[in-house]
């Protein structure tokens, strides 16, 4: 190991890195799943949007 990463990790650069990029990924993914379900919450819900204006010009 580096010097640099011996003062960065302390003791335990094997652990504490993984642990890092384990974080990270962790993060990414629960962004990534946060947008994909806005997506389909905005989606649905223009859907619904779009059945509500239909159902009213029918009826008027």
């Amino acid at each position: 190991m580096t010097e640099a990463m011996m003062n960065f990790a302390g003791h335990y650069p094997l652990y504490v890195l993984p642990a890092y990029g384990l974080s990270a990924a962790t993060l990414l993914v629960l962004v990534i799943d946060s947008l994909l379900r806005a997506r389909k919450w905005r989606r649905a819900a223009e859907h619904r949007d779009r059945l509500r204006t239909q159902s009213k010009e029918d009826g008027a």
